[in-house]
């Protein structure tokens, strides 16, 4: 199956908050025919980072699909910038998500860190990232029990997506502190109480590993570009 997306709509988008111009892109997924828009902050390799966006979204479609979710939007945030990502879910898709049915999220997320173009998180970071915002489509804005089971729980299971060949973990001592607080409250209260996160039999996806394998060329090769670059200054 064609893991490649297709443009099929591109327009410069003001940001009013910042004054930036960032350029807004409509892929279709070849894997189930919907539109995601996608938006990347404005440099002269935004390319790449839509390569990145593109192939996340990809990478975490099995995901998706087993809680009946797509993403909507899918922007990069500034890499200078203080949130590593942001969610937003519409109350009619809350509804939707508790009638059963597929229900739409925005998210954005950082790729990069700092001034440096070319420095980019570690991708099991990234992924964590990416679930920890999907974990608030189930709970409120805080970071309560039900947001940290969610998290956890989307951590794992996308972790049996891949096969085992990305650790999906941001070494946040904070959140390591609380999660590891409700995993002793957990076990400690009468069952039923507060039960554990559930365990779901999932076999790795191929086509979220080759996205992966792809994720990685590309770094690779955007090293090796920034490598040849600095050598020219």
């Amino acid at each position: 199956m064609a893991s490649d997306m297709r443009e099929t709509n591109e327009i410069d988008h003001k940001d009013l908050g910042n004054g930036k111009l960032h350029d807004k892109h409509a892929f279709i997924n070849p894997l189930d025919d919907t539109v995601t828009w996608f938006k990347c902050w404005k440099s002269n390799i935004e390319h790449v980072m839509m390569h990145y966006l593109q192939q996340l979204l990809i990478i975490v479609d099995p995901l998706l699909k087993s809680h009946d979710l797509r993403v909507a939007t899918l922007e990069e945030l500034s890499p200078e910038g203080k949130f590593f990502g942001q969610q937003h879910i519409f109350p009619k898709d809350i509804m939707l998500m508790k009638e059963g049915k597929t229900a739409e999220t925005h998210i954005k997320i950082q790729l990069r860190k700092g001034p440096n173009k070319w420095d980019m998180f570690p991708l099991g970071e990234i992924l964590d990232i990416f679930c920890h915002e999907l974990a608030h489509c189930w709970g409120p804005k805080g970071h309560e029990d039900v947001f940290l089971r969610k998290w956890v729980q989307l951590r794992s299971e996308l972790e049996k997506d891949l096969g085992g060949i990305v650790k999906v973990y941001k070494c946040d001592k904070r959140f390591k502190r609380m999660i590891k607080t409700q995993v002793k409250a957990d076990r400690g209260l009468p069952p039923g109480e507060l039960p554990p996160v559930p365990e779901y039999t999932r076999q790795p996806n191929a086509i979220s590993m080759d996205a992966v394998e792809r994720w990685e060329k590309t770094y690779q090769v955007m090293l090796q570009n920034a490598k040849t670059l600095d050598v020219k200054k």
